[in-house]
């Protein structure tokens, strides 16, 4: 049995990065992630830019006001210089005329016919958004392993770029085990269920930009569920098994892997909920057994086929980001293994959900949080720093 952390060293270890690479256009690119770093071919901005509708004031004259040369409005390109003396009319984003010394806010400013006074004396440079003071051309804009956000989309879209190269995600096929699972529509028989992980499981890839997704349902069965596992290989970079992978007298995955041909890495960490985690290698496919409790299940994706995922697609192996918050109750745990508690966070406050069985997904579906507990026994006091992962949304 391994540790959290040594499972985490040996998945980081053996996942290979992917090399297939997309031209998409930006407008099919939020969530891709970069196959090349993008250099800024542009200052932007592109010119010295007023940052308010006001007056451009060249250098004072001798007297208090200043003579009023003509407008600028976003998009004109001003072919006269602001002697001393003169201003002209100006709006957000327009180009700041040659020989401004600042910008005054129009609010600022008392106009008589055409000549303008000011209630109070601008800085050097005010409200002027100087050339290139967000990125000069030349400069590393973003880097590869940048997974676009809309924020990104639109900076680059400041550039003009159309296009860009992205990181293929990966194809994953998911095989759900168990003879009691039904879908959605089917009537249950005494002692079935309807199956949940797989739906689950397709929502967190394709949260990730995971599109390519195979999803199947194999019975207890050794032959067919090593042949669909064999079918699996062939065709993915990823293979997520869920359910059968305990050592009850039905929990054929791991033998059924094996004979596919996958090499085992580890099998069982010692965490609740998810002991029960597979993870081995066959070709350049990477194969994750997950448990078939539904929160064992979640948990284990998060933890260590998500950090795949994105170490896959070019992003480094980046978890899930880690924070601390102070619990609003007092917590007992104990055992050896570390605990991962479904909770809530909230201005500061850490609460776990009253249930934490690894069949229920209600405490997870509620929170937003994973508490992480470490090895060993722990009372925990209200008030007391505990580190948590905070989950996608």
């Amino acid at each position: 049995m391994k540790s959290v952390s040594e499972a985490l060293q040996l998945v980081r270890k053996h996942i290979v990065m992917g090399t297939g690479v997309n031209e998409l256009s930006l407008n099919e690119a939020k969530g891709g992630v970069l196959a090349e770093d993008i250099y800024a071919p542009m200052d932007l901005p592109a010119f010295d830019q007023s940052n308010v509708d006001g007056y451009a004031l060249g250098e004072p004259g001798e007297t208090k006001s200043w003579q009023l040369k003509g407008e600028v409005k976003a998009g004109d390109a001003p072919h006269f210089e602001l002697e001393q003396g003169m201003a002209c009319r100006i709006f957000t984003g327009a180009v700041v005329p040659k020989g401004s010394m600042a910008v005054v806010m129009q609010e600022e400013v008392k106009r008589e016919g055409s000549r303008i006074m000011l209630e109070r004396f601008p800085e050097a440079g005010e409200h002027i958004r100087p050339r290139g003071t967000q990125i000069q051309q030349g400069q590393l804009a973003l880097p590869r392993g940048k997974q676009l956000n809309p924020a990104a989309i639109g900076f680059l879209s400041m550039f003009g770029i159309e296009k860009v190269k992205l990181r293929v995600p990966p194809k994953v096929s998911i095989l759900i085990n168990g003879d009691e699972l039904r879908r959605a529509g089917e009537t249950l028989k005494p002692g079935e269920v309807y199956e949940s992980n797989g739906n689950m499981l397709v929502a967190a890839l394709r949260q990730e930009g995971v599109e390519q997704i195979e999803l199947k349902t194999v019975s207890d069965d050794l032959e067919r569920l090593t042949e669909s596992c064999r079918e699996a290989l062939a065709a993915s970079d990823f293979l997520i098994v869920s359910g059968g992978i305990s050592v009850g007298t039905y929990d054929l995955v791991a033998e059924a892997l094996q004979k596919a041909g996958v090499e085992q890495i580890f099998h069982t960490v010692a965490q609740r909920p998810g002991k029960p985690l597979y993870f081995g290698r066959s070709n350049n496919c990477s194969v994750f057994a997950l448990p078939g409790n539904p929160s064992s299940s979640l948990v284990c994706y998060y933890l260590y086929v998500l950090p795949g995922i994105r170490f896959f697609r070019g992003e480094g192996f980046r978890e899930l980001p880690v924070f601390r918050g102070k619990l609003s109750h007092e917590l007992i745990k104990k055992g050896k293994f570390r605990h991962f508690l479904r909770g809530y966070y909230e201005n500061g406050l850490l609460r776990t959900k009253e249930e934490q069985a690894s069949f229920q997904l209600k405490p997870f579906a509620s929170g937003n949080c994973l508490l992480i507990l470490p090895e060993g026994d722990q009372r925990l006091n209200q008030g007391d720093e505990v580190a948590f992962y905070w989950l996608p949304e």
